[in-house]
């Protein structure tokens, strides 16, 4: 007998280098007590446990504000959709994406092309570097 261990891809976007930070995120890791998945400019980190019934609890940097959103979601949300996405209670724009990682990279992006259009938006226009 084989057992198929369940994994999802986790991303989310340092707020302080731009990057994408993405992880492949196993039900039997998440079995310790805490994952972290840091950015390597050690300018954010994306945490995520089990609670104690059962669920996800993640802690997510966001782009937008200055503090991190705490999420709670069902172990059946976080390992078994093609993609679910997080997104910033006070914006609405997507800060996590959790699923296969094709969904996950196209979510990414398409996040990415909506920050940019949001930015040209507000009228700036040299957004580039960022």
């Amino acid at each position: 007998m084989i057992i198929n261990a369940k994994e999802t891809t986790v991303a989310y976007r340092c707020p302080s280098c731009g990057l994408y930070i993405m992880s492949l995120v196993g039900i039997f890791t998440l079995t310790g007590d805490l994952i972290k998945l840091k950015c390597s400019c050690s300018g954010s980190e994306l945490k995520i446990s089990y609670t104690s019934d059962g669920k996800i609890r993640l802690t997510v940097p966001c782009i937008v504000c200055p503090h991190d959103h705490n999420y709670i979601i069902s172990s059946n949300a976080f390992f078994d959709r093609d993609i679910f996405k997080l997104s910033c209670a006070y914006t609405s724009i997507d800060i996590c994406f959790i699923g296969n990682n094709n969904a996950v990279m196209k979510a990414a992006d398409d996040s990415e092309k909506e920050l940019m259009r949001l930015l040209e938006e507000s009228g700036l226009d040299e957004f580039a570097r960022l």
